[in-house]
């Protein structure tokens, strides 16, 4: 089993730890939204962060970290979440009443991603074996669904709970004799990059409250989101392009921007890129010059 260390995706420190008995066993849970499929693991890892980010500067609920326990992608690897290979015992903050005889297991999976490949399925077993055998888990395996109202973890990800248990079982099918290739595309413009129009009328800043100018319509990454959705939009074609900001010092390699006006560290990539590509000051905002450039730069190699 291949595992990714909370220092690996740059964790802030846990607010409070909390000692769980999970007797119950282990629940699945989605990322939803649209596609959240990555082509690099490293991305899965930013993925991770921006999670954590959003738990604990959530306006209603009082997140002490990343709501899950463990969480798995599409490449094979077990991430840490509130349990640690050293802490396996903690208790999740995602499933409500359940938190306290359960444990949240997250798949960095959407709705606009393909059938679950195998790997996938695999891996969540994995994770689920390993919590029922360094941290005392249940045999029960439900979905975010059987216990909240939610379509959490999606209808494809709960046809496939039996799968996912018998993996976690030890006790994998049999392999399909004719498997069936990997739709997956090598290094072409993948389909969700799509048109690429910057949106009439739109401009990204910050709310209106916080003094900054404001058209007729203001797109902020914390208060709207078909905001949130397009800049992920932006951020997952900057990876693709080759522009990224992991360091291995931590999760941003460059100086901030003088202010967050996208919202959650979206502003943060803007600005990195009109300094390193567009040769700018970075200011972070994410106007109809910086949108045509991250389209039309050149891939790194």
């Amino acid at each position: 089993m291949k595992w990714s260390t909370r220092q690996d995706w740059a964790a802030r420190p846990a607010e409070r730890i909390m000692h769980v008995n999970p007797t119950r066993g282990c629940v699945i849970h989605w990322v939803g939204g649209g596609e959240q499929e990555n082509d690099e693991h490293e991305d899965c890892l930013m993925a991770v962060n921006d999670i954590q980010r959003y738990h604990l500067q959530h306006p209603t609920e009082p997140y002490v970290d990343i709501a899950y326990n463990l969480i798995v992608c599409v490449h094979g690897y077990v991430i840490e979440g509130r349990s640690t290979q050293k802490r396996p015992q903690v208790r999740g903050g995602a499933t409500g009443n359940m938190n306290g005889s359960t444990l949240a297991v997250l798949a960095l999976w959407g709705a606009g991603d393909r059938h679950p490949p195998d790997i996938l399925l695999r891996t969540l077993g994995e994770a689920v074996g390993w919590l029922r055998e360094h941290a005392s888990a249940g045999d029960q395996i439900t979905a975010h669904r059987d216990h909240m109202s939610t379509t959490c973890p999606g209808d494809q990800l709960y046809a496939s709970l039996n799968l996912i248990a018998a993996y976690a079982a030890g006790e994998p099918p049999k392999p399909d004799p004719k498997p069936k290739p990997d739709p997956k595309p090598g290094k072409v413009p993948p389909d969700w990059m799509g048109p690429w129009p910057y949106p009439a009328d739109h401009y990204f800043a910050p709310p209106p409250a916080s003094g900054y100018r404001t058209p007729s319509r203001v797109h902020n990454g914390k208060t709207d989101k078909q905001a949130y959705d397009l800049l992920q939009r932006v951020r997952r074609t900057l990876r693709w392009r080759g522009w990224s900001l992991v360091a291995a010092s931590g999760y941003y390699n460059g100086p901030p921007p003088p202010q967050d006006p996208c919202g959650y560290g979206f502003s943060e990539e803007i600005c990195k890129f009109q300094r390193e590509v567009m040769g700018t000051s970075g200011d972070g905002y994410l106007g109809p010059k910086t949108w045509d450039a991250i389209r039309r730069t050149p891939v790194k190699p």
